[in-house]
């Protein structure tokens, strides 16, 4: 029971508290209001002399020229520039005039500055809004910086002749008046932000530990969109985790990037919530629901009941009829969905929770290649190599955007020209070194991830060259073109764009076997039409024979280096 000499030291602890609190907000809005004070006689004080700068300016253009054809001549610059030189003052720091090319970039035609003076005509690159309002609107713009102790404000100013604007004056300003103000005032709320912090630490240390512990393993363990548990719960619950007693599965949402882009991603998030709720519904207590990134998540099934070893299908055949029967319904939408499932049934026989995590994902993949809405049982009969880097390396790659492209130089020596640039998937590590395929390629093969991977890959390439003239080739395996999903958003993005299709190639890894020359031979096709090139990359390194490379229309042949290394030394090679 809480005596009353706590209680009043409660009441005491509250009072002062709050009597802190309004002596720091009033402190606060006396700041605010000396500052903008300030700030509005240093504006009108600017606007008086750029008023006379831009009337200087606008008297040395005649009808017939345009302000860039004035300011090539040097002698004018020059003594503009002398003229904005002498404006500079320790309040000013800088003042430039910019004018908008025909691109809508920002050059430099005057500077002001006296050190680190930009060229003429120097391109001035803005992400600030502001700049294009001034030039529209031919009103002054005020641009707010948040450090004070540095430039605190960037002010634009339209010079404008006959209703338009020519050209912009940009003069970076501080005053010394509001530094001082504000080095004076910032002991002080400090001291109070410091107080009523005691008190507060003082009286209620022990509920803000509990509730800070509470928040900070929320925050670490619980996906934020779904509310299940997210993969750093599963790193922490790894160790402890006996694999005897669970089966692993992989669940995947079916078509889910074709709700997001018909739908919007406010409809993906709420399908993702509504799926996530009935993951919850269907599994028992025991059972561990995990956001493993996307739309994928994994499923540990408690093994409490041995003497059915069926227990972990049915769990998942549950949730795989329950997503089937539920309508989805947001913002007016109506729209089923299905899951694709894999499963790892006996877990116990891989040596860590990441492999049997790899096994699941081998037969989910099969379970959306063979027509998804459905459960795969991984089988014993299946082999795994692990002497590469984990699959999940690659899919945190994907998930945080850490997935890049180096690019090589495809040369013609004679005519001495880059033709196009190979795209090479690397992936970065957090000390800025990277992964080379070889070791992270091979751990994907026949996996979901797999194709999450080409998908980024083409992503990137489609985002880079879309601006650029340069062409590119991009590799696939037989499995990415014979793949439905990645085929339909080559066709999406490039049907938007014919002529960044021209600039395509995409290399067919000839080394891939092709187990149905028909289908493949349509896919190649559908890429043929969009107005990509085709090649076969490491000709003869594989199965690949003249009638095939006829069959499919290859338009390019890149010979593997094994079959022309001793052109010059063997006859064989060279016949």
């Amino acid at each position: 029971m809480v005596k009353k000499y706590e209680l009043f030291l409660f009441g005491i602890f509250i009072f002062f508290g709050l009597f802190f609190c309004y002596l720091y907000s009033y402190i606060n809005d006396v700041e605010k209001s000396i500052f903008q004070r300030v700030q509005e006689n240093h504006i009108e004080e600017l606007n008086t002399i750029l008023s006379y700068a831009s009337k200087d300016i606008v008297e040395h253009i005649n009808t017939k020229q345009s302000v860039l054809d004035i300011f090539q001549n040097k002698e004018i610059r020059d003594f503009h520039e002398k003229r904005l030189n002498s404006l500079i003052s320790k309040d000013i720091r800088y003042v430039y005039v910019l004018v908008r090319d025909k691109e809508g970039r920002y050059r430099f035609i005057l500077d002001g500055s006296n050190d680190d003076k930009a060229d003429f005509y120097q391109k001035f690159d803005v992400s600030n809004p502001l700049y294009d309002k001034a030039y529209k609107t031919c009103k002054p713009q005020l641009i707010k910086q948040k450090n004070m102790q540095n430039l605190w404000l960037t002010y634009l100013y339209p010079i404008v002749k006959n209703n338009h604007t020519i050209a912009l004056i940009s003069v970076d300003t501080t005053t010394h008046l509001e530094i001082s103000i504000f080095k004076l005032i910032q002991p002080i709320k400090t001291f109070f932000i410091l107080l009523i912090a005691f008190i507060t630490l003082l009286f209620l240390s022990g509920v803000i530990n509990t509730i800070y512990s509470i928040r900070i393993q929320k925050r670490l363990f619980i996906d934020s969109l779904t509310k299940l548990y997210n993969r750093k719960y599963l790193s922490e619950i790894e160790s402890k985790l006996s694999l005897k007693k669970y089966a692993v599965a992989m669940i995947d949402i079916d078509y889910f990037k074709v709700v997001n882009d018909t739908y919007g991603h406010k409809t993906g998030d709420y399908v993702l919530q509504r799926c996530s709720r009935i993951f919850e519904n269907n599994v028992r207590e025991g059972d561990i629901v995990i956001r493993y990134g996307g739309e994928e998540f994994l499923l540990l099934i408690n093994k409490r009941n041995k003497k059915d070893e069926n227990t972990a299908y049915i769990v998942l055949e549950r949730i795989r009829e329950a997503i089937k029967e539920e309508i989805f319904i947001y913002d007016g939408n109506e729209l089923t969905c299905t899951v694709s499932i894999g499963l790892n049934d006996n877990p116990e026989q891989d040596k860590d929770l990441n492999t049997a995590t790899k096994k699941a994902d081998i037969v989910l993949y099969e379970a959306k290649q063979n027509g998804r809405n459905q459960i795969q049982i991984y089988h014993n009969n299946r082999v795994i190599k692990s002497n590469t880097l984990d699959i999940n390396v690659t899919r945190d790659a994907i998930l945080n955007n850490t997935v890049i492209c180096e690019y090589q130089k495809i040369y013609d020596p004679k005519q001495d020209r880059v033709l196009k640039y190979e795209a090479l998937v690397r992936l970065k590590k957090e000390d800025g070194s990277l992964i080379y395929p070889d070791q992270f390629l091979p751990a994907l093969k026949h996996t979901n991830v797999h194709f999450k991977l080409t998908k980024q890959i083409l992503k990137i390439n489609f985002e880079r060259f879309k601006n650029i003239l340069d062409c590119v080739s991009i590799n696939l395996s037989v499995a990415d073109i014979m793949n439905e999903d990645i085929l339909l958003f080559i066709t999406q993005e490039l049907q938007k764009d014919k002529q960044l299709a021209s600039r395509i190639t995409f290399e067919v890894l000839e080394s891939d076997e092709i187990t149905n020359p028909k289908k493949f031979q349509a896919q190649l096709e559908r890429l043929h039409k969009l107005g990509c090139e085709i090649a076969i990359d490491d000709f003869g390194s594989g199965f690949a024979n003249f009638k095939l490379v006829l069959d499919i229309q290859a338009d390019t042949l890149k010979i593997d280096g094994s079959l022309i290394k001793e052109i010059n030394e063997n006859n064989k090679v060279y016949m």
